[in-house]
């Protein structure tokens, strides 16, 4: 009687491993038209994108704190806006005189400062273009250029 539930159990087993590996070998070699229909849905949805309208925040007068506008913000590094300010250039220069090697840092230096004014003219110019004027751009660089010295 033990040895017949032992085969019994044996044949159920094996029937259920066998039904599973017949499963995933259909799963993973034959495509299913379904389940392809619901990965090309899927794919499509991630594909879109949703508008999200998310109002004004009013305080109790009435007026608006926030609204609902795309906005984005421009940052130029101090690294480069430092040479906008000649204090910044001074001091170069000065280091550079007062070097061992002061008749071969200084021409180098110079260089320097004047590719960074260009380059800097050169990203003003192209910011320019996202709305503030270059002027209005300036005068912020040299607000934060004095808040620093």
């Amino acid at each position: 009687m033990y040895h017949q539930r032992v085969k019994i159990f044996a044949i159920v087993v094996t029937a259920v491993l066998a039904i599973c590996i017949i499963r995933l070998a259909r799963m993973q070699l034959v495509p299913d038209a379904t389940l392809q229909k619901k990965i090309e849905q899927l794919r499509l949805q991630q594909k879109r994108t949703l508008k999200t309208a998310r109002g004004r925040i009013l305080d109790r007068n009435g007026n608006i704190l926030a609204a609902d506008e795309p906005g984005f913000e421009l940052h130029i590094g101090y690294e480069l806006s430092s040479f906008a300010d000649e204090r910044v250039q001074k001091a170069k220069l000065l280091r550079a005189s007062r070097r061992d090697d002061a008749a071969e840092k200084l021409p180098e230096v110079e260089n320097q400062i004047e590719s960074q004014k260009v380059h800097l003219e050169r990203v003003i110019r192209r910011l320019s273009f996202f709305g503030p004027t270059p002027v209005e751009i300036e005068d912020r660089l040299d607000r934060i250029n004095n808040r620093i010295w």
